[in-house]
């Protein structure tokens, strides 16, 4: 029998630029939406935008002890040697889709980089998820792609069923790509990596940490 995952590291992507450059996007992209199949409930809550690291089952006590622990071991020995100013500015640029129709797309999301390095970001999500691997936290034959969800099916289906009402479980992305291609979010400090649990938020509107760790 699968285990249900639970909770999940992240970087929080939420910062005021990041909220303004997507409530911009979502405007721009409502107002085009000629044909009404666009939804608001296709949307993220801007309030929880985030880069997510991996997924895990952290059932038992000691097994979140150990992720805690893990975590705190990255900031000593990833953290610190990728940002050893402990400061990140990242753009947030572009959007993709997962599959390859964007006329059934369930997700469409944005990218992050450093301005100044490219590759920067990366190398400190492979240096975290490298960390809970190497413990058994996280699968090491998880597909994984760095992504900022923007939009997705599952929040309209999540919210239908609320209602006892069905909704489509893809939608037509292929406007929203054509006309936002390199659509550009704008440029904020992203500062600290969490271990949460799913369902369960913050006074902010982001997911409760167990744990996190800070950047600087």
């Amino acid at each position: 029998m699968k285990r249900r995952y639970t909770h999940f590291l992240s970087i929080p992507c939420n910062g005021s630029n990041f909220r303004q450059g997507f409530s911009a996007f979502k405007t721009k992209v409502l107002e085009e939406n000629v044909d009404g199949t666009i939804t608001e409930s296709l949307f993220q809550n801007p309030a929880k935008l985030h880069l997510t690291l991996g997924v895990m089952t952290l059932s038992s006590d000691e097994e979140k002890k150990q992720a805690v622990e893990t975590l705190s071991f990255c900031k000593e020995h990833v953290i610190s040697s990728v940002l050893p100013d402990g400061k990140l500015n990242v753009r947030m640029q572009g959007i993709s889709i997962f599959n390859d129709n964007p006329r059934k797309a369930s997700v469409l999301y944005s990218h992050v980089s450093n301005p100044n390095d490219e590759q920067m970001v990366q190398r400190l999500a492979d240096g975290v998820r490298r960390c809970f691997m190497e413990k058994g936290l996280l699968s090491e034959f998880e597909k994984f792609t760095l992504h900022v969800t923007l939009m997705n099916s599952y929040f309209r289906s999540r919210q239908m069923r609320k209602m006892n009402q069905t909704g489509a479980r893809t939608f037509n992305a292929s406007d929203i790509i054509k006309k936002f291609a390199e659509y550009d979010f704008g440029i904020d400090e992203i500062s600290t990596v969490e271990l949460s649990s799913f369902g369960n938020y913050g006074e902010d509107g982001y997911y409760l940490p167990l744990s996190k760790i800070y950047f600087s």
